[in-house]
């Protein structure tokens, strides 16, 4: 895991989002025995604009694939869902969906670590491989599902 640094945009909306957090001006729409995820009309309007950025930022970051063309088609990421989650303890990051559909962990309160993989720093993000732990408590996390887009397509 090699943390990145999130663009101005996405940290100014990942700000708000920590904002909005802290004054409780969000609902929990999904709760689980683990913790919840965030939502409420303003909250998912934020949410959703962090998802365009965030796909910006991959785009324009010229992150590429590291596969030899031979055995995939060269491509692009595309974002495909944004979720703010709450977890009360550390649990394993699952995504039923590895490796089509991976995962974009990005931290937003609360001490927060990936087994393996090391600390998560606020403005940042990572990449997810496999089924990792998240450990900490009372952590809020933004979780990007993105696919590799084919430019062939």
């Amino acid at each position: 895991m090699r943390p990145r640094t999130i663009s101005l945009r996405s940290k100014s909306i990942v700000n708000s989002i920590r904002d909005r957090i802290r004054q409780g001006d969000t609902k929990h729409k999904v709760e689980t025995p683990s913790g919840w995820r965030y939502g409420g009309e303003d909250f998912t309007k934020l949410v959703d604009s962090l998802q365009v950025e965030i796909d910006k930022d991959l785009q324009n970051d010229g992150i590429h694939v590291n596969i030899p063309s031979y055995h995939f088609p060269v491509g692009i990421y595309k974002v495909l869902a944004c979720t703010v989650r709450r977890f009360n303890k550390g649990e394993p990051i699952l995504n039923p969906l590895y490796p089509t559909k991976r995962l974009i962990i990005i931290p937003v309160n609360g001490a927060a670590s990936l087994s393996p993989g090391g600390s998560l720093s606020i403005d940042t993000y990572c990449f997810i491989e496999g089924i990792p732990t998240l450990s900490g408590e009372g952590i809020d996390v933004v979780i990007v599902a993105y696919e590799l887009k084919s430019l062939n397509a």
